[in-house]
Order: C-alpha cells, then sequence, then structure tokens
C-alpha cells in the first residue's frame, strides 16, 4: 500500500497509480539524470 498525497477522488487515485505502468528508455532516463543529478551528500528538502 502506498499513499498519494493529494488524490482526492476514486479517478485521481486511478490517475496517479497508472503511472506506476509508465516505462521510460534508457534516453529519457539519462536525460533525467543529467537535468537532475544526485546530490554528493544530504540536502535538505525544499519546502514550497
Amino acid at each position: 500500500m502506498i499513499s498519494i498525497p493529494k488524490a482526492g477522488t476514486v479517478a485521481h487515485v486511478a490517475e496517479n497509480r497508472a503511472a506506476l505502468d509508465l516505462v521510460l528508455d534508457r534516453e529519457t532516463i539519462g536525460r533525467l539524470d543529467q537535468a537532475f543529478p544526485q546530490p554528493a551528500g544530504p540536502v535538505p528538502l525544499g519546502m514550497y
């Protein structure tokens, strides 16, 4: 079981659950890794 914040309707829960079926190819994962590199150490979580 996982919690999904802001899932206020059954339809929204279903849409969020469908995201688990998304498959990314290696190129897309590489581009995401470049855009959002892993931090070198612990960093505080930004709360916006």
